[in-house]
């Protein structure tokens, strides 16, 4: 299995179609800022929840990449305040605990302009051989 992730939707740089996010990280902590386009609102001017859910898959499996690579096998998100066009976010992943096998890992969305939370997330990864 490959684990070349260049194609990816999320943050690849050969797709064209990738939301192109650029990930940072603080301590443990995997960052990305984003501000998603009208083109992903599913009711009107709020962002659809897939993609905010996408977002916090993503920024796990970076938080948890760290040590190698992962796959999603559980994801529970909570979503809190809604999302609006052109309104920027910080999302932040980090690792809860780990087996030899799995990393349970959780990550938050949230508005820069007001800090409030638009989601909470919290993930079960598998390490990939």
């Amino acid at each position: 299995m490959s684990m070349d992730s260049s194609y990816c939707f999320v943050c690849g740089p050969k797709n064209p179609k990738s939301l192109g996010i650029k990930v940072f990280y603080e301590g443990d902590i995997a960052k990305t800022r984003y501000t998603f386009a009208p083109e992903y609102q599913g009711w009107t001017n709020i962002i659809h929840g897939g993609l905010i859910s996408t977002l916090l898959d993503e920024i796990m499996a970076y938080a948890t990449a760290r040590e190698r690579p992962t796959v999603t096998t559980h994801l529970h998100v909570t979503f809190r305040n809604a999302l609006h066009p052109g309104e920027e976010v910080i999302v932040s992943g980090w690792v809860k605990n780990k087996t030899k096998r799995k990393i349970e890992a959780a990550a938050e969305m949230r508005r820069v302009a007001d800090n409030k939370v638009i989601a909470t997330a919290e993930g079960t990864l598998l390490f990939v051989k």
